[in-house]
């Protein structure tokens, strides 16, 4: 997760009285369009994402919000979209990479572009100060 979309989820959740949902999407297939992985892939994938977010828990602990994490498989724009339907999601707060047109050629619609066109609730994007 982004550190400064989790301050502002953080920010909006404390002044809401709301939960904070963390996502993170892993995708565990060794080769997109061949046979599953093996079930070690997933479990490694899935505590290497439980790491990596533990810096937005504490963000989120030290600002004294609830705040809870979720690991989902799929692509990240899918990921996003499920778990904000699971969670009843307000607000999705998005700090979009930028992706070159290659990327977009071969890559399809940005995570970005794909959860604002299926998203049901409002969706928030930080962009990076120039």
């Amino acid at each position: 997760a982004s550190l400064d979309a989790v301050r502002v989820g953080t920010s909006v959740a404390r002044h809401a009285q709301a939960t904070l949902v963390l996502c993170h999407a892993i995708f565990p297939r060794l080769i997109p369009f061949g046979p599953p992985s093996p079930p070690w892939v997933t479990e490694a994938l899935r505590g290497e994402a439980l790491k990596e977010m533990e810096p937005a828990m504490n963000l989120a602990k030290q600002a004294g919000v609830a705040a809870t994490c979720v690991v989902e498989e799929g692509t990240a724009a899918g990921a996003i979209l499920k778990v904000a339907r699971r969670y009843e999601a307000d607000l999705i707060i998005l700090a979009p990479r930028e992706h070159g047109a290659w990327a977009r050629l071969f890559f399809g619609p940005t995570t970005a572009k794909t959860v604002t066109r299926e998203a049901e609730s409002h969706v928030m994007f930080l962009r990076e100060a120039s």
